[in-house]
């Protein structure tokens, strides 16, 4: 990035972050060189200062995103945090637009709805949105986490958890594991970032008593509280 950085041309970036989108198609989803790549495409976003293009980039991603492969999962969510280091604010906006738009559903879209439900797309999504927001923490400037880690990503990455246990606005018994495991180990990439934050030792988190609430109670699963972080806030 520092390289990326020194050449400071966006024109350059551009045509880069190009190449890097044509380069990753020649890859199998599961290949290393395909997370690397994946891993210089968000690095490259980061580094480029033509907002509005990185905008356009990042919501091309979410929106393109098959939520059903897990590899695609995967790399999208490394865009976003790779992406963060350089443009945090730019990504977060980014990122809670696509999540709103999940949330607004038409009369003629409940059959839709119902059928992504089943098929598991929606949760799928939701799991990939909540480890982008832990992963964007655990990249962003240690500077600038404190002042948006409540508001814009430990809450959303709660909306999206009680999202994922509604089906048209109705609380359901969720038996998903792997959205359990992911909440949690959201929560502890969360929990890691902040300890590493500038200014952590006077940092409040208010939210430590309502997600420790979600541990026993929405999980069953038996996980010390220790496993979560030697020391999460």
């Amino acid at each position: 990035m520092r390289t990326l950085q020194t050449i400071d041309d966006n024109a350059w970036s551009r045509q880069l972050i190009l190449e890097l989108q044509v380069q990753t198609a020649s890859y199998a989803c599961s290949s290393p060189k395909k997370t690397f790549l994946y891993k210089a495409l968000g690095t490259t976003l980061a580094s480029c200062q033509d907002v509005v293009y990185v905008k356009s980039q990042l919501q091309k991603f979410l929106k393109d995103t098959d939520y059903m492969d897990a590899s695609e999962r995967e790399q999208v969510v490394s865009i976003l945090a790779f992406s963060a280091k350089g443009h945090l604010d730019l990504t977060l906006s980014t990122l809670e637009d696509f999540g709103a738009a999940m949330s607004k559903v038409q009369v003629s879209g409940i059959i839709s709805l119902l059928q992504d439900f089943h098929q598991g797309r929606r949760g799928r999504t939701h799991r990939a949105l909540i480890l982008a927001y832990s992963q964007i923490a655990v990249h962003a400037p240690q500077t600038q986490l404190l002042p948006r880690v409540e508001r814009d990503i430990t809450r959303r990455v709660l909306q999206h958890y009680m999202s994922s246990c509604q089906v048209l606005g109705i609380t359901i018994l969720n038996k998903d594991l792997d959205l359990k495991l992911t909440l949690i180990q959201s929560v502890t990439e969360i929990s890691l970032a902040i300890q590493d934050a500038d200014g952590s030792q006077s940092f409040q988190f208010t939210y430590k008593e309502e997600l420790l609430g979600y541990m026993p109670t929405a999980f069953h699963i038996r996980l010390p509280l220790s496993h979560i972080s030697a020391n999460p806030f």
